[in-house]
Order: structure tokens, then sequence, then C-alpha cells
């Protein structure tokens, strides 16, 4: 899962105008990938798009009315999106009464936290780093203002169904027109929740910037269906599982994997019913990816000892942890939970990178580890390159370096080539896809 911090890191090109749309929609943002990563200057503006985005869509859904100055303070940095970096700099310090000083105050202060190799700060010029302590106050500006008024409104809806209902199918033939059957393929059923903060179009970027980072691999991602759901109300938030046993707290340090893989994490009662509903009716679930958004998802976590809540921005549900305990139907289940709302807090919907990330645990079977260190919970090291870490990587490293990463990608039981009834599925795992599975042979790291 890429749990990601709480602060927005966002930064704003320089460019003779912005890449977000004006306020009557604008042009699409298209995010470049420059030397194997996500250029931090289209994730910056499209984290705030996205923000903006999120707002609207639970507004509509749930029937929100935010304070009149709210709605205008929304409006004007959506306004602001689609004008020249200056203007929008002058109008964020006009938003958040604040000066050009204290916007470098701002930038010096992110750029002294320990994540320069995350924030690609060396890169960054100093007008850049006014634009990027501009976005991200801006972002931090809504998120604070708007939060609690979305989260007391999404506590008290209730709604009408009482279990799954198909709202929308959206059409995905021309999404697939250009895919070739002679390589090796991976299908994804998509079901976005009414309530839950995703939107389709969030799903269509996301689908593209990850589509451009398994092509060079050779890897191609079909999306068989795409669906908008309303669900009950309670099934919204939930914690999503719970481990059913503690192994030693030393052997986390020692060998990460055999520590996960012992706990045996199990979907919570409640969370089986859920996602089971959900992907009920879906032919050969078992065989592709199935993303599910709901409003929130929490698990408990180790920490020094004792077991702490933790709410994940998305969650892949990998076969590293889960082995044989997830059920077969849902082995393809990814979660995105955006938004919390008890602590008041509004989270962006989804960051750029997020769906490649957490496709990389269901696919490569690893954690947070690439070529500068093994498994973590949370890791930043090496975030400027490698997927698998957090940060604006996209690189998929190969051979022992690279901790087998792109040699364990192409042999994912998910893979296919042909269509129709003539695929052909990869190997499937010999014991439940551990991290060690013997269907990997040599590409795995010993401890």
């Amino acid at each position: 899962m890429r749990i990601r911090l709480q602060l927005c890191f966002c930064l704003i090109s320089a460019a003779p105008a912005l890449a977000g749309g004006d306020a009557a929609g604008g042009r699409s943002v298209r995010p470049a990938i420059r030397r194997g990563a996500i250029d931090p200057v289209h994730h910056a503006v499209t984290t705030l798009r996205m923000t903006l985005q999120q707002i609207r869509a639970i507004q509509s859904e749930l029937g929100v009315r935010l304070p009149a100055e709210v709605e205008r303070s929304a409006g004007r940095l959506q306004q602001a999106l689609g004008k020249t970096p200056q203007a929008f700099l002058d109008a964020v310090k006009q938003e958040l009464a604040v000066s050009a000083r204290g916007l470098r105050e701002l930038g010096d202060a992110f750029q002294r936290k320990p994540l320069e190799d995350y924030l690609l700060h060396r890169q960054l010029s100093d007008r850049d780093k006014m634009l990027y302590a501009a976005a991200t106050a801006a972002t931090q500006h809504l998120r604070q203002r708007v939060g609690p008024a979305l989260g007391q409104a999404a506590a008290q809806h209730r709604a009408s169904a009482s279990r799954v209902t198909v709202l929308h199918e959206y059409s995905v033939a021309g999404i697939n027109a250009r895919l070739r059957p002679d390589r090796p393929t991976v299908d994804l059923d998509v079901h976005l929740v009414r309530g839950s903060g995703v939107t389709w179009s969030m799903i269509r970027q996301e689908l593209a910037l990850a589509r451009r980072t398994y092509a060079p691999y050779g890897i191609q991602l079909r999306l068989r269906s795409a669906r908008k759901l309303r669900v009950p109300e309670d099934w919204l938030e939930l914690r999503t599982q719970q481990p059913s046993k503690m192994p030693d707290p030393k052997l986390l340090a020692a060998d990460p994997y055999r520590y996960l893989q012992q706990m045996e994490t199990r979907l919570t009662p409640i969370s089986t019913e859920v996602f089971a509903a959900i992907v009920e009716g879906v032919p050969s679930a078992d065989r592709a990816l199935q993303i599910v958004s709901l409003r929130r998802g929490s698990f408990p976590w180790p920490e020094n000892g004792q077991l702490m809540e933790v709410d994940a921005r998305a969650d892949s549900f990998p076969p590293y942890v889960w082995t044989s305990t997830l059920p077969r139907r849902l082995r393809g289940l990814i979660g995105l939970f955006p938004f919390r709302h008890p602590s008041g807090e509004l989270r962006p919907a989804i960051e750029l990178g997020m769906l490649a990330h957490e496709i990389g645990h269901k696919l490569i079977n690893v954690s947070h580890e690439g070529r500068a260190g093994g498994p973590e919970h949370e890791s930043f090291k090496g975030g400027s390159r490698d997927l698998m870490v957090y940060g604006f990587g996209l690189e998929v490293p190969a051979g022992a370096r690279g901790r087998w990463q792109q040699e364990r990608l192409l042999l994912s039981p998910l893979l296919y080539t042909g269509k129709g009834k003539g695929k052909v599925y990869n190997a499937d795992f010999e014991q439940n896809g551990k991290y060690d599975d013997p269907l990997y042979g040599p590409y795995y790291v010993t401890y």
C-alpha cells in the first residue's frame, strides 16, 4: 500500500500556463515522465485539480452545500489553475493572505524535511520552489476548510439501497483499441462506489499513467469493465483486515516477508461481505485486478510492540502478505480509500502513480523496496526512480541490484497472452504466492 504522508507535496511548472484546467474544465493534464519518474510539476497541478474534483463529486453525491465563502474560495483556486505561473502565485497569495516572503519560508520549511530524494528539490529553481509552496499551501487550505463540512455530511448521509446497485456502466471499448494479443496482458475491472470521492476521470488518468509505466517491460493493461455503484452507507468505511497472530517483533527486521506471512492476516467479516458482494457476477474475478473505491479502509499495524490503527490511502492485499488467507475470488482485489471523515480530513483522492504502485504490489509481489534497500512499511529510499518506494519513481529495476523486480513482474500469474478462449495465463503460484514462492525460481532475496 502507498500510505502517503499527510502533507501534500506539490510542485508547479514554470511553463507559460499551468497544466490544470480552467473553471470550465480546460485541458486535461498529461503527466510527464522524465528519467523514469513522474514530473513533479504535473504531480502538483494534478493533486490540486483532483482535490477540487473530489470536492465536487462528494458534494454532488451527498447533496452537500458548503458555506458560501468556502465555495467561493474553491472556485477562485479552480480559476487560478488556468493562469500563468506568476498569476497563479498572485492568486494564491491573495486567497491565503500570505506574502511572497511567507511562501519562501514555507518552501524552505518543506525542504528541511528529510525527504530530498522524494521531493527532488535539488532539481528545482527558486521560482519553482515558490510555486511548490503555493500549491502545497492551497491544497492544505482546501482540505482544512472543506474536510470538516464534507465529513459531517458523510457521517449523516444514509444510502437508500440495501446492497449493491449498478448506477452506470462506462464504455471501455475505445480504451483498449490498441492492445496486442501477443503481449503479456493483465485485465482490470473497476468498481467506483458512489460517495467514495474517486471519479471516473481520475481512474482514466491513473490508468493511462499505469500503462505508460508498464509498457517498457512489455506489459499491457486491459480495462475489462468499469461501473459506478451504490452500496449501503455502513459499507463505505471499513476496518478491512485483522492479523491472526503477532510474530516475534525481532523477525520484522530480520526477515520482513516471513514476519508478514506469519501474521496470517484475514479480512474482517464485514469486509469479506462487502468485497464479495461488489465483485459478485464478475466473470473470472480471480483472473483480473478488481479495483474497488470506498471512502475509508483502515487496518491494524504493529508499531513498537503494539497494534496501531492505520488509514491506508490504498491497499493491494498482496500475495506476499495474504498467501492462502485471501478468498480466491478476491485475490485480484485493490482498494482505493481516499476520504476519512472522523478527523475532518479531506485527502486528495488519488495521487499520480498510485494505481501503478498498487498494481506493482500485486504483479511484482514485493513490499516497499528498490535499488536503495529492502522492504519497509514506509520507504522513501531512491524515491526519485523506483516504482515500489514512495515518491515520483516509475521504474521497475532488474537483476540482483533491482531485487529481481522485473523478472518477478513477467512471471505474475495474472498475466496472459492471446484473447477470448485462446488466452494462455502464466503458471500459477505453487505455494500461494509467498515472497519466495517456487514460481519465482531464483528471483528473490534471502535473509
